[in-house]
């Protein structure tokens, strides 16, 4: 009788806790859903003050005037190397696809054989006999005629 009792008292202790754990839980959600709506209300204050644009045309890229050189700690200053915008790469794509719509007349001499894959050695150092190799060989051929 005395054991029932007892593990009536730990089936309480344990609803107890559970009861416990499931409000912690519940007071969390609810913080976080106060989180998460706070972080629209700022998300929705920063976007009204961003400015807009209209349409995408009238979006401009930085062109590279604009940028600044980038001078090392040496002092030295580190050539620029033209870039192509997204326009300039856009056409290039377009002008592409139409050479790619153009057949070409193949030959089989123009046909390449593709080589089959063979990978390299992950340690080429440990497939080359060393010089010591050879020096310890005539060590013991010298030792044998002693």
């Amino acid at each position: 009788m005395a054991r029932m009792e007892a593990m009536l008292a730990n089936l309480c202790k344990e609803f107890d806790d559970l009861k416990k754990f499931k409000e912690e839980v519940i007071s969390n959600r609810q913080n976080q859903d106060a989180a998460t709506q706070k972080l629209e209300a700022q998300v929705g204050y920063l976007s009204k003050q961003a400015p807009s644009y209209s349409s995408s045309s009238a979006t401009k890229t930085t062109s590279r005037e604009e940028c600044k050189a980038i001078t090392l700690r040496s002092g030295r200053e580190l050539e620029e190397k033209s870039r192509e915008t997204k326009e300039e790469k856009e056409e290039d794509s377009s002008t592409d696809k139409e050479e790619a719509q153009i057949p070409t007349p193949s030959s089989s001499e123009e046909k390449e054989v593709l080589k089959p894959y063979v990978p390299r050695a992950p340690y080429p150092q440990r497939l080359i006999k060393n010089a010591k190799d050879n020096q310890f060989s005539k060590f013991l051929e010298i030792f044998k005629k002693l």
